[in-house]
């Protein structure tokens, strides 16, 4: 038989011989029941061991054939009790032999043929020899002469060691690449959003120009068209504010704004120094002009509080029961006296009212308010001027707990079968991995149930994150994927349809427009775009990988299983930075960090309790310590997260239950 009609021969049985799970040649091959395909032994007992835990207990376990999809009944729960395939297992020994005798027939013609290499550009004849000083190919001649002292290698031996320096060229080309397009992917995002600030501050001075030209225009009409207005100046109260971002501390990351009833006349030089500006022609026919200088300023001493232009202007950080703001109001014209001013603070989580407090500075025509929060979270504040209110009315405050006051747990619920990991969407609902019944479910703070992915049956989900348009990324521990849902709930797409190799995920947080998966038994963390095509391996471990968080400052904190540290690298080159650890912290298993606090949150699985770090890894306190679910029960911490209002949520893996803090 020739050849050619043997390797067709193979090419159609080839089908008939490869397994349908591992796509692989069949070893040790098994007949399913009912359908008569043959899988490896060794890829039933996976299905086997996937189909056992999907089932309930007692009941044979049932799996689809891979091959046509009919429902297969594993005899016992056993695959060794399925019928071997000794036919099959015959016939791939005799390809393989077969094919062991072309390769062998080949070899030989090609010995028996002559060698046509390269030649020596010297002596004519063939080269063996490359001499890396000249990056030349020699013969043996050469090298005892010519190429003397010159180091040198077998041809086959120095084409091997060049295509290794090439590879690990390329591997390091690729990875500054993928760094380089990273980083400029985040330039441009920040470039857009510098011009989108730029364009409605633009609009908004323009729009307050304008407001003031038509007040003015107005006003002169009034006092020129009646002279009896000319007295009702000296009591007009100003209209309400326009907001100017930036004000006269411009850079400063802090919103001002500006209350201006008419514009400055001519010749008249605008004070920003808060001292009493110089009177004018203004004065004269009665024109006010306010302006308040800095509003929401915040108090720098025994606060150790922030503003951070990241989170949108205008949002303040406070503490219970601390000093938290204050703004100054001054005018320009000593015309109006004695302004009535008001402001109160509203808390969104009670809708509580609180007075703030506003008194004049002694010695200056500037006023300053000051308040003291009682409850956390999310607050209004509202200030006016003789009734009217700022622009920009209601600014948003944000008041948080220090972690080393978390001593009281505010409630508990239960009914989350195997609660592992957690984090919260737009709509502020609660996104849990439950382990115990391998669904993901959407549920209110409360704990309520609400819905729950659909579309894909999932494998022991593990870790879960949203992004800002609500999709659903989850981690398939049992099914070796990263899965996709849209903000309904619906299957999008899974990372096992592509080319992305993960074994045993764990932890997933989305990054700007990247995915970062914790790859357990790679003992790695990879770079996903959220279409779940892999972009780069951005950290290799000596263990596996379990969890992971990430700083608005670029640093990327990981915990391992059995390690008592968190580590730290940078997110954009994979570096490693510094570890975090402390000596109570046994085994930490869940992460979170909080933007508006600065904190790194460090759930701990053995020894049952939540620390708190600052980014530098610098102790701050702990809370949630010998919490216990009932007599004789062991509670195991594993996701932690936070909601807008600064609730902690730690999910009880044991007790099935989700404590609040």
């Amino acid at each position: 038989m020739s050849s050619r009609t043997s390797k067709v021969i193979i090419d159609s049985l080839e089908p008939n011989i490869t397994c349908p799970v591992c796509l692989g040649r069949l070893v040790s091959p098994k007949i399913l029941p009912r359908c008569g395909h043959c899988c490896c032994v060794r890829c039933l007992r996976q299905l086997a061991t996937a189909a056992v835990d999907a089932g309930t207990a007692g009941e044979p376990a049932t799996f689809s054939c891979p091959t046509c999809g009919t429902d297969v009944t594993l005899p016992g729960n056993d695959v060794e009790r399925l019928q071997n395939a000794p036919f099959v297992g015959r016939l791939i020994d005799t390809i393989q032999k077969r094919a062991s005798v072309q390769q062998h027939q080949q070899l030989e013609q090609q010995q028996a043929a002559p060698q046509a290499g390269p030649l020596c550009v010297e002596h004519e004849v063939p080269a063996k020899m490359f001499c890396f000083s000249c990056n030349q190919l020699v013969c043996s001649e050469c090298i005892l002469y010519l190429h003397k002292g010159h180091p040198y290698e077998k041809i086959v031996t120095a084409s091997q060691k060049c295509i290794e320096t090439l590879r690990q060229r390329a591997d390091s080309t690729r990875e500054l690449r993928e760094g380089i397009m990273f980083s400029l992917s985040q330039v441009d995002r920040r470039r857009e959003e510098i011009a989108d600030l730029s364009d409605n501050v633009n609009r908004s001075v323009k729009k307050t120009f304008d407001d003031m030209v038509k007040s003015l225009q107005r006003r002169k009409e009034e006092l020129l068209g009646d002279p009896r207005h000319a007295d009702e100046a000296q009591t007009l109260p100003p209209r309400r504010a326009e907001a100017v971002p930036g004000g006269s501390h411009r850079g400063s990351g802090r919103p001002h704004l500006v209350l201006p009833e008419v514009p400055a006349p001519a010749g008249h030089r605008r004070d920003h120094s808060l001292q009493e500006a110089e009177p004018t022609e203004a004065a004269n026919i009665g024109v006010q002009l306010w302006s308040v200088e800095s509003f929401v300023e915040m108090v720098a001493s025994q606060t150790g509080m922030f503003l951070s232009d990241a989170y949108g202007p205008g949002l303040v950080r406070a503490e219970l029961g601390k000093r938290a703001a204050y703004f100054t109001i001054r005018p320009l014209t000593p015309l109006l006296q004695n302004p009535t001013i008001t402001a109160n603070l509203t808390s969104l989580v009670d809708s509580s009212v609180l007075p703030v407090t506003v008194v004049s500075k002694q010695g200056t025509a500037m006023y300053e308010a000051s308040y003291h929060p009682q409850v956390r979270g999310r607050h209004q504040l509202s200030v006016e001027v003789n009734g009217n209110p700022i622009s920009g009315n209601p600014f948003p405050v944000y008041v948080s707990i220090p972690p080393s006051q978390l001593k009281k747990q505010e409630r508990a619920f239960g009914g989350v079968a195997g609660a592992l990991h957690l984090t919260f969407n737009g709509r502020q609902q609660m996104v849990v991995t439950e382990l115990g019944g391998d669904v993901v479910s959407m549920r209110s703070k409360a704990g309520k149930k609400i819905s729950q992915l659909e579309g894909r049956r999932l494998v022991r989900p593990w870790g879960v994150a949203v992004d800002e348009e609500d999709c659903v990324y989850v981690s398939e521990e049992g099914a070796h994927c990263l899965s996709k849902f849209d903000a309904e709930g619906r299957y999008v797409k899974s990372s096992s349809e592509g080319t992305v190799p993960l074994d045993g995920p764990r932890g997933v947080r989305v990054v700007g427009d990247k995915v970062l998966v914790c790859d357990g038994n790679n003992r790695c963390v990879k770079v996903l775009s959220r279409e779940l095509e892999l972009v780069r391996t951005l950290v290799e471990m000596d263990k596996m990988p379990s969890d992971l968080a990430v700083s608005p400052n670029g640093l990327l904190y990981v915990t391992r299983l059995d390690s008592r540290t968190v580590e730290v690298f940078a997110i954009t080159t994979g570096e490693h930075r510094y570890s975090v650890e402390h000596s109570d912290l046994e085994q930490p298993s869940g992460l979170y960090f909080d933007p508006y606090q600065g904190l790194l949150y460090v759930a701990d699985f053995s020894n049952c309790g939540v620390f708190a770090f600052k980014p530098n890894g610098e102790f701050v306190s702990r809370f949630c310590r010998n919490v216990a679910a009932g007599a004789g029960e062991v509670v195991q911490l594993w996701g932690v997260a936070l909601d807008e209002d600064g609730f902690v949520y730690l999910c009880d893996a044991k007790n099935s239950r989700i404590l609040v803090y």
